[in-house]
């Protein structure tokens, strides 16, 4: 009888029980060692897991140090940029900032917009379309250097709350006395016709309401500003 772990030869049934129930077990045994042995060979000992968390930190001590370098780098130009002087040598306008404002006109096409929308809405309206007609001609801009808008009084200069509500009291300034013209023009409409004469009730109490505080209304018109393409940028 041969052994089916080492192949050992007995004749005798008692020898070849008593032996083969120990060579299993160290067979088993062995096994067990060369299962550990292989993985222990894949698993890396703890001076090569302290040796790459070492140059992990290392890198990554160099990748913040570089970060910082470019934050520093960036500030430092922005520190030195001088947006008076690149306005003044990159942009012109041919007028000043409130010359341009007086200078757009409302007509009937923005009380159909106020009798549809609101007066807020025919306001920003206006402000686009206008910027966008004039775009190359208009006497305020943005710079992305900076992140900040700047107007044109006679000179360049930073661009204020007073600047966009002198902004919005023109415009509805415009749009009360184009209303009050526009009232005396269809005067024999609005007494003839039921409908002109819902429409001239609706735009006429929201030519007067008051449904927006001051401080809100800059702060819509401003981020209406900034929604429109006008920054310029500068490396």
């Amino acid at each position: 009888m041969n052994c089916p772990y080492c192949l050992r030869n007995y004749k005798l049934k008692i020898y070849y029980d008593r032996h083969v129930s120990v060579c299993k077990l160290l067979s088993d045994r062995r096994s067990e060692n060369e299962r550990n042995d292989h993985d222990n060979d894949e698993t890396p000992t703890i001076r090569e897991l302290y040796k790459l968390i070492q140059d992990l930190y290392i890198k990554n001590d160099k990748l913040e140090k570089e970060i910082q370098r470019m934050k520093k780098e960036k500030n430092n130009k922005i520190e030195d940029f001088d947006p008076y002087a690149w306005l003044s040598k990159n942009c012109s306008s041919e007028m000043n900032f409130d010359t341009w404002i007086n200078s757009i006109n409302i007509n009937d096409q923005h009380m159909t917009s106020i009798f549809e929308n609101s007066i807020m809405h025919t306001i920003y309206d206006i402000i686009e379309n206008n910027i966008l007609i004039k775009k190359q001609n208009i006497p305020f801009i943005g710079l992305l250097k900076n992140n900040k808008f700047y107007v044109y009084e006679k000179e360049w200069k930073l661009m204020e709350d007073k600047h966009i509500e002198m902004f919005i009291d023109v415009i509805e300034k415009k749009i009360i006395n184009y209303f009050i013209l526009w009232q005396k023009n269809n005067k024999s409409k609005i007494s003839a016709n039921d409908k002109f004469q819902e429409k001239y009730l609706k735009i006429a109490q929201k030519v007067v309401e008051k449904k927006m505080k001051k401080r809100q209304k800059i702060k819509n018109v401003k981020n209406k500003i900034l929604n429109i393409d006008l920054l310029y940028y500068k490396n």
